[in-house]
């Protein structure tokens, strides 16, 4: 996940989730806003923590982040004095996002540890998970791609515990991004990437958030489409076709455009990407909610103009980028140097192309120069050694009280073999000072007895096995009956009759049969009459006009239109737009 992205994350939270903090976040202009937003965030009244607040975000917003630097720390040191959680959380906060802009991310990782350390000590879930995603950025920023991936996936266990559908969408969808990242090449039509996404999807659906399904249905489209361009096109044009059916203008639609140019812009189509970018450019310009994505329309713009050799607009857009990535702090400007130089050497205006170049060493080796990779490297691995040893202490536990337990386990098993043989002495003693007495006749009544006692046993068996085959029949039945009319597995677009067999535990011939036998019909029969009555469930309820019939088609678990018409056809003998003109004719 680059800086980019990540802030198109925080602004999703700004307009969805805490509009609040988000307002505190862009900074403020004026001394009353500011008094209006610490008194939100901490509650506390704490007028000396308010004051260095305050002195913060003013020396903050003029750009004094060295300065900055000294009254976040006494607010902190403020808010440990008086043991106000709630204001230690809020500096720590402040001072990584601040770090981060210094690019003293040695400080800035610490500072995230111990803010995980805190919230997690009050079971503060959305700071826990805060504190993981900026871990994740500034990792990524250092490309050290493991160590962001193994805080992404502290954050998925963080959201996955604590039911956060939403997040635990988000968190998939940056660990297929760090994955990517992280294989390269090698990632196109990767099986766990593809299986990431759709979980992302899954649980986005899951969630019931019509944004983020949209969102969810961008970033799949946007990995497809490296080795499917249609198909991929076709996830994204589902989203803004989505979007643009809001009664509101959803402010995602400009993402949506941004991301469908860029998939235009890959495959040579380049008027279509101009359109969806001039498109994108009018949404943005009358919406300010989406104001942080002005810089990377401009930025493809000029990209894209660069290819089709029209140099005089190529420069124009990207120093429009240019001016906006500085105005706006973004570190993305990097690429903007790159590409303008570029376009001035081009051109023949070397002295520009130069001063492009030198901007961008010296920023690289500002943004570099003052850490040290050593330094980072231990401010994480020490936080993950501490991460292990609470594990190694916790299994340490485990091992000792299973060790106790097996102690005694074994005390009792030694009794009981010490009990088996004393009585099994007693009863060969007593056993033979009885043969000896009535030896002859006991013979033949053991033998009689045997004869009878085995003639009995084969006749129980027969029954009891017979009664255990009808009682099993039964519970297949009604564990099967429960699988497709409750869990409704049947919506699940893979499901087969080995998969069926597996969570029943049973062979699938064996389940073949008795659908054959119970149901008279197929296994595929079966699934198809569960399908369609859901299908014709949500018809009934209205939700075409939500979603589209082939969405409804995957929603009841078809992988193609042609499959779901069939069966549709099948069993209503009219298609599905057929049934519903049947239906408003009624």
């Amino acid at each position: 996940m680059s800086f980019n992205q990540y802030r198109y994350t925080k602004n999703i939270y700004r307009l969805f989730l805490i509009p609040c903090l988000g307002l505190s976040l862009m900074g403020f202009s004026i001394i009353g806003p500011q008094n209006n937003s610490v008194s939100q965030e901490n509650g506390s009244g704490d007028s000396i923590f308010n004051a260095f607040y305050k002195q913060y975000q003013y020396l903050k917003n003029i750009d004094s982040l060295k300065l900055a630097d000294s009254p976040i720390q006494s607010a902190i040191h403020r808010a440990f004095a008086i043991e106000d959680t709630a204001l230690i959380l809020l500096g720590l906060e402040n001072s990584a996002d601040l770090d981060f802009d210094r690019y003293a991310f040695s400080e800035a990782i610490d500072t995230d540890h111990q803010r995980i350390t805190i919230s997690s000590s009050i079971n503060n879930v959305e700071e826990q998970s805060s504190a993981l995603k900026h871990l994740q950025v500034i990792y990524q920023e250092l490309n050290m791609i493991d160590s962001a991936i193994y805080y992404c996936d502290l954050e998925m266990k963080v959201n996955r515990e604590n039911q956060r559908f939403y997040h635990l969408s988000k968190s998939y969808s940056r660990m297929h991004d760090l994955l990517r990242w992280s294989l390269g090449g090698e990632s196109e039509k990767s099986f766990i990437l593809e299986n990431l996404m759709d979980s992302a999807l899954t649980i986005a659906i899951r969630s019931n958030n019509r944004t983020l399904i949209a969102e969810t249905l961008i970033s799949k489209g946007m990995n497809i489409h490296n080795y499917d361009h249609n198909l991929g096109l076709s996830y994204i044009n589902r989203a803004i076709d989505t979007l643009r059916h809001d009664e509101e203008v959803n402010p995602l639609l400009a993402l949506g455009l941004y991301q469908r140019s860029i998939v235009y812009y890959d495959n040579e189509q380049y008027s279509l990407a101009e359109a969806d970018l001039n498109s994108c450019l009018a949404l943005v310009t009358s919406d300010s909610r989406v104001d942080y994505i002005k810089d990377g329309i401009y930025g493809q713009l000029g990209r894209l103009y660069h290819k089709t050799g029209e140099y005089r607009k190529a420069i124009d857009n990207m120093n429009i980028a240019y001016q906006l990535a500085l105005l706006d702090k973004n570190s993305g400007f990097f690429g903007i140097y790159t590409t303008l130089a570029m376009l001035y050497n081009e051109t023949g205006q070397k002295d520009s192309c130069i001063y492009f170049l030198s901007r961008h060493i010296n920023g690289l080796y500002d943004k570099f120069d003052r850490n040290s990779t050593r330094q980072i490297a231990i401010s994480g691995a020490r936080f993950q050694i501490s991460e292990h040893q609470n594990r190694i202490e916790e299994l340490n536990n485990q091992n000792q009280k299973k060790e106790i337990r097996n102690t005694l386990q074994r005390r009792f098993i030694v009794l009981l073999i010490f009990s088996i043989l004393l009585i099994s002495i007693l009863t060969v003693v007593i056993y033979k000072q009885y043969l000896k007495t009535r030896q002859a006749f006991r013979s033949i009544q053991n033998k009689n007895g045997k004869i009878a006692r085995q003639e009995e046993e084969i006749t129980n068996l027969k029954e009891q096995k017979l009664k255990e085959l009808l009682d099993r029949f039964e519970q297949d039945m009604d564990l099967l009956d429960k699988l497709m009319k409750v869990d409704k597995i049947f919506l699940n677009a893979d499901l087969s009759l080995t998969k069926v067999a597996n969570l029943l535990k049973i062979n699938h011939s064996y389940l073949s049969s008795i659908i054959n036998r119970h149901f008279g019909c197929s296994f595929t029969h079966y699934l198809n009459k569960y399908r369609i009555k859901e299908a014709i469930r949500l018809l009934d309820a209205g939700d075409h006009e939500k979603y589209s019939i082939d969405a409804i088609s995957i929603m009841v678990g078809y992988k193609s239109k042609s499959a779901f018409y069939r069966a549709f056809r099948q069993q209503k003998n009219c298609t599905p737009t057929e049934y519903l003109s049947r239906k408003k004719k009624v």
